[in-house]
């Protein structure tokens, strides 16, 4: 879509046009949909992760979601995942999932195919095997300031046509300045990482959270940015982030976290681990 262009999604009255306008939409791999370039994640507005969750604020955290334009709201639960090599995994998916998925397409209840839930290896060999059968996937907290796993898999992404829905710049919590919850997966060597960010962060009066979104969005092919924002501030931040970009205070923050804090990759472990960890929590 050329800028400002608005979206098939709007609606005269109700969204608010000039952050319509200002929304950058983005296709959605070989789906023919157009999604908003920032997403919201359903997880964060329940109490699936939080015990102080305020349902009055969830609800018009998504009202004004939706009235800045965003038009991707990702809902899916989920059973768990079977804890297979990678080799098993896409077997199973390719072979016993997908068909089934298919199916429901065929019969006009479902209209795509996307998986999610497994190492960036396991959907890289599900997209590749099962080319033109799968054409979304999913994946969080593999590009952010702590990780950078996704990038390696995106040039072949690209190529099969496959639309990337990058999840969790915020890598769940861990890259904000309250700072996680106790149920994390995160090492405790990990976690005092991204606590001496946050420490430097508070210290020059900067938002990590709003660092990890903007770097987190400098991915090249994704189609959009998948993120639980359960309250209107940090919805507010994150729109900041692709609207406004940061300020030259915060652009040099975030370069000093990178060559001081930031200097290698880190994972806290597989993502069919965490994935089933956050499942229990239901």
């Amino acid at each position: 879509m050329m800028p400002g262009e608005l979206p098939a999604t709007f609606v005269k009255g109700f969204h608010n046009e000039e952050l319509v306008r200002r929304m950058e939409y983005r296709e959605l791999g070989s789906t023919g949909l157009r999604v908003s370039k920032i997403a919201l994640g359903g997880a964060t507005l329940s109490g699936l992760l939080y015990n102080d969750f305020d349902r009055e604020e969830g609800i018009r955290t998504v009202q004004e979601a939706i009235k800045s334009g965003i038009n991707y709201i990702d809902t899916g639960g989920g059973g768990r995942r079977a804890g297979l090599p990678g080799g098993y995994a896409s077997d199973i998916v390719l072979n016993e999932t997908i068909p089934v998925l298919e199916g429901y397409v065929k019969a006009g209840k479902a209209r795509f195919i996307g998986i999610t839930g497994y190492d960036v290896d396991v959907l890289q060999e599900c997209a590749e095997r099962g080319k033109g059968r799968i054409q979304v996937i999913l994946n969080y907290a593999r590009y952010t300031l702590l990780d950078n796993t996704l990038q390696r898999h995106m040039n072949t992404f690209r190529e099969l046509h496959v639309g990337i829905v990058c999840a969790s710049a915020h890598a769940l919590g861990l890259l904000s300045n309250s700072g996680p919850y106790a149920w994390h997966p995160a090492s405790p060597e990990l976690q005092a990482v991204a606590r001496r960010a946050a420490d430097i962060c508070k210290e020059r009066n900067v938002e990590l959270g709003k660092l990890a979104m903007y770097h987190t969005m400098q991915l090249e092919g994704a189609a959009t940015f998948l993120t639980g924002m359960p309250n209107r501030q940090q919805l507010r931040t994150n729109l900041n982030a692709i609207f406004d970009g940061l300020t030259p205070h915060e652009q040099k923050v975030l370069q000093y976290l990178r060559e001081n804090v930031f200097t290698k990759s880190y994972s806290w472990g597989s993502t069919l681990s965490t994935a089933n960890r956050l499942e229990q929590l239901q």
